[in-house]
C-alpha cells in the first residue's frame, strides 16, 4: 500500500507539470526526499520497512534517468534574450488609398498588398499599430445640408471604424495575430481603445488596428494617428496618401510643384503645406515626432516605410537646408500663366490687387516729389 500511495503521488505530479525537464526534477526530488525520511525514520535499523522504501527510491531513480536519457540539449534549452528593440511605428493609412481607382468602397487588392506587408515586417519584429480613416465612405468635413457637422462627424468614426475591421480581418486570413480597437465603445465588434492595453499588445508581438479616429467631433484622423503615436511612444508617423511625398504646392494644379525631401514643422505650418491637418503637425512639432508621407501605391512602400528606409518626405524639427528648404519664389508672370492654365481665378484676382496697390503707390511718390 506504502509502494501504491507514493507511486500515485508520484504520477500525479509529474502529469502536473507538461516540460520534460520539469518531470526528471520533480522525480530526482521525490528520490532525494524518500532517501532522507528513510534515514531518519529507521536510522540504523535493516529492518522490512526499510528495505520497501530503498527499493521504492531506487525504482525512481531508474524512471528518472530514463527520461533524462529521452531529453536532448535542444529540448532544454532556454531562449536567450536580446536586447535589439525594433522600431515602433504609427501607419496613417488614408480611406482615398484604400478605394484605389474606384471612386467608393475598398479595393480588394490595396487592401491585401497593404496586410502582406505589414504582416512580413510584423513577423520581422516590428511593433505596428494602424489607424485607418474613412474617406472612401464619408468624411464629416463634407457634410450636406440637414446634417450638422458633429453627426456628421460620427458618421465618419464609423466609417472608419469599417476599414479598420476589414484590415483586421485580412490581417487574420494571413494568419498574424491582431487585435482591433476603437475610440468608440462598439463591444460586439472590438474592444475599446486603452492604451496599456494597445501598449501590452504591442510588446506581445500583436499588430493593434485602430479605428474611430479620436472619438471625438472635429478631430481628424491625422490627429488621431499624432495622439496615439505619442501615447503609446512610437519612433515616427507614417502617413500612407496617394502622392509621392510633399510638394511645395499643389502638383495637380502647378506645374512648377516640387518633392520636398526634408522639411520642418515651421515650414509645413507657415507656407500652409497640406499634406496633414495643422493641428496634427503642431503636435507632432510638442512631442518631437517625425513624419513620413509616401505613395501607398508603390510597390513594397509601406515595408520600406516601416523599415526606415529612405523614400518620401519627412518633416521633423531640423530638417534639411539642402533638401528641405523652400524654393525660390518664381516671377509674377510665370505663376500667372499657371494660373491661367489651370483656371486658377483667386490668382489672377490677387496678382491684378497687387498691380493696382503698385501703380498707386507709384503716383503717391510722384505727387510727393512734385
Amino acid at each position: 500500500m506504502f509502494e501504491m500511495s507514493l507511486r500515485l503521488r508520484c504520477s500525479s505530479r509529474i502529469s502536473s507539470r507538461c516540460p520534460r525537464r520539469r518531470e526528471t526534477l520533480t522525480v530526482k526530488r521525490l528520490f532525494d526526499c524518500s532517501r532522507q525520511r528513510s534515514q531518519k525514520t529507521c536510522g540504523a535499523r535493516k529492518g522490512f520497512q526499510y528495505q520497501v522504501v530503498t527499493a521504492i527510491a531506487d525504482d525512481l531513480n531508474n524512471h528518472a534517468n530514463e527520461l533524462t536519457e529521452g531529453t536532448n540539449e535542444t529540448e532544454m534549452a532556454v531562449p536567450v534574450a536580446t536586447n535589439e528593440k525594433k522600431r515602433r511605428v504609427v501607419l496613417k493609412i488614408s480611406g482615398e488609398a484604400l478605394q484605389g481607382p474606384e471612386m467608393f468602397g475598398i479595393d480588394k487588392k490595396i487592401l491585401k498588398s497593404i496586410a502582406q506587408q505589414i504582416a512580413e515586417c510584423h513577423r520581422d519584429g516590428y511593433q505596428i499599430a494602424v489607424v485607418v480613416g474613412g474617406g472612401n465612405f464619408f468624411r464629416g468635413a463634407d457634410a450636406f445640408e440637414g446634417i450638422d457637422r458633429v453627426k456628421a462627424d460620427y458618421v465618419g468614426m464609423l466609417a472608419t471604424t469599417m476599414n479598420a475591421i476589414c484590415l483586421h480581418s485580412m490581417l487574420e486570413s494571413l494568419n498574424v495575430e491582431s487585435r482591433l480597437q476603437t475610440a468608440l465603445y462598439i463591444r460586439e465588434v472590438a474592444e475599446p481603445y486603452v492604451r496599456q492595453k494597445a501598449i501590452r499588445h504591442l510588446e506581445k508581438r500583436r499588430i493593434v488596428v485602430i479605428g474611430a479616429g479620436t472619438g471625438n467631433p472635429f478631430f481628424t484622423t491625422d490627429m488621431a494617428a499624432v495622439l496615439r503615436a505619442g501615447e503609446i511612444g512610437a519612433d515616427e508617423v507614417l502617413k500612407a496618401t496617394k502622392v509621392d511625398g510633399v510638394y511645395s504646392c499643389d502638383p495637380s494644379k502647378y506645374s512648377s510643384a516640387k518633392l520636398l525631401k526634408r522639411l520642418t514643422y515651421d515650414q509645413a505650418l507657415k507656407d500652409n503645406l497640406q499634406f496633414m491637418d495643422g493641428p496634427a503637425v503642431s503636435l507632432c512639432k510638442d512631442l518631437s515626432m517625425p513624419i513620413r508621407v509616401f505613395n501607398l501605391l508603390d510597390e513594397g512602400s509601406i515595408s520600406k516605410a516601416i523599415r526606415g528606409d529612405c523614400i518620401g518626405s519627412v518633416a521633423d524639427a531640423c530638417g534639411d537646408v539642402a533638401q528641405g528648404k523652400m524654393p525660390e519664389p518664381q516671377n509674377r508672370d510665370t505663376q500667372e500663366k499657371d494660373a491661367r492654365l489651370n483656371g486658377d481665378s483667386d490668382m489672377t484676382e490677387n496678382s491684378m490687387r497687387s498691380k493696382l496697390q503698385i501703380d498707386e503707390t507709384e503716383s503717391e511718390n510722384l505727387l510727393q516729389v512734385l
